[in-house]
Formats: structure tokens, sequence, C-alpha cells
């Protein structure tokens, strides 16, 4: 009988610790980590732009604008887990700078020169041979219209005119002004002499040169105005 008691105990227990054992529960715990993707730093900022170029002066071209400067780069991006940095975006270049001034325009004759000799017309001399031009050396000084010569076929015109020339070395400076002008009218030119040619080349109001069929003596100067027309200018 008690033989049988503990064959009873005995199978109990052996019931009994499989099921603690069969109790057991194993628990996986799965970590929910969270990954976060840091984006990369701002864009860089943008160049300034160039400056503009200073305005030409007279008769002169306007420098160029400077460029603009370069753009600075953007900061590296943070770092991010499971992945590579990235940086920012670089910033553009400045814009360039404006294009230089134009230049001025062509300056006026800036000066005087009275007129002091009364208005001149033009006196037929008839059939007398047109004189040859003989050149010479052209004096310094101030000279005045004094005679405007014409001679067989020409005939004169209605014009009177009032004429000045001062000679200084190789400049010479005009004023004009005839009785169907409103007004004097001042010049200034280089000159160069040659045989019998004077060229006279502007220096203002306007451009381009001619030469003069001329002859010179020690206070007058003739100019051949025409193949038969001389124009005479006497030293004050």
């Amino acid at each position: 009988m008690l033989d049988a008691w503990f064959d009873v105990w005995d199978r109990l227990r052996l019931m009994f610790r499989s099921a603690i054992l069969g109790s057991v529960t194993v628990t996986l715990a799965i970590g929910c980590g969270s990954v976060t993707a840091n984006k990369g730093d701002a864009a860089g900022t943008g160049g300034a732009a160039g400056t503009s170029g200073a305005a030409g002066a007279s008769d002169t071209s306007g420098a160029a604008g400077t460029s603009g400067a370069a753009g600075s780069s953007g900061a590296a991006g943070s770092s991010v887990t499971g992945g590579g940095a990235r940086g920012g975006v670089d910033g553009g270049g400045g814009a360039s700078g404006s294009s230089g001034g134009t230049g001025g325009a062509a300056g006026d004759c800036n000066g005087t020169l009275a007129l002091t000799g009364g208005y001149v017309g033009e006196t037929p001399l008839g059939n007398n041979m047109v004189p040859l031009p003989m050149g010479g050396a052209i004096a310094d000084g101030t000279y005045d219209l004094t005679e405007i010569d014409d001679y067989v076929p020409s005939t004169p015109g209605p014009t009177a005119e009032k004429e000045t020339l001062r000679v200084t070395g190789n400049l010479l400076e005009r004023s004009f002004m005839s009785n169907t002008d409103p007004g004097p009218s001042y010049y200034r030119y280089t000159t160069t002499t040659s045989g019998t040619q004077w060229t006279w080349t502007y220096i203002c109001q306007k451009t381009g040169s001619g030469p003069r069929s001329y002859t010179a003596t020690a206070n007058t100067i003739s100019i051949r105005t025409g193949n038969y027309q001389y124009t005479v200018y006497t030293k004050r």
C-alpha cells in the first residue's frame, strides 16, 4: 500500500515539473530604434553684385564695371544614422558689374577772337593776270581781312564779310561773319606749310583738313580762294 502511494507521488512530481517547464514564456523584445535623417545645412548665399563702371569723361569711354564676388559655399550637412553626410548647396556667383559710361561728345571750340575790321566786299580787277602763289614764311600775329579780289571771269557777289586770323606758330584761330550770317563763328586749326600750300586741320567744331595756295609777306597773307579769286589779310 505504501509502495503504491510513493509511485503515485513520483508520477505527480514529474507531471508538476513538466508543467512548470512548459509554462516558461520566452519574450522576445524587439527594440523599435528610431532613425532620424538630418538634411544638409542651408544653401550658401549668392555673391554680391558687381559695381557699375564710372561714366566716361568728354571724348573718352567709361571704365568697365567690376565682376561680382563669388558666393559662399554651404556648410556640410550633419551625420545621419545609417547614412552619409550631405553638404549644403554652393552659393551662386555675384552678378557682373554694369558697363562703363559712354564717351563724352566732341567738344565745342572754347575761345574768342574779336572781329575788329569792317565788312569787306568783292572787288573786280578786270583782266589783270591772276597772280601765282609764292608761299613764304607766315609771321605770328593778328590779321584782318582787307581785300577780296576777283579776276575775270569771276564777278563780285553781293556778300560782304568780316574775318580775323590769329597765327601763333602752328596754331591758327579764325573768327568769321558775313552780312547774311546771324553771328560770328570761331574756329581753331593746326597748320602746316609745304611749298606754296598752307594746310589747315580742324581742332574743334568740324573735322577734316584742306590745303590753301598762299603768298606771305612780312605784313600780309594772300590766300587763293578760287581759280580767279584771292582773299588778302593785313597784319595789325
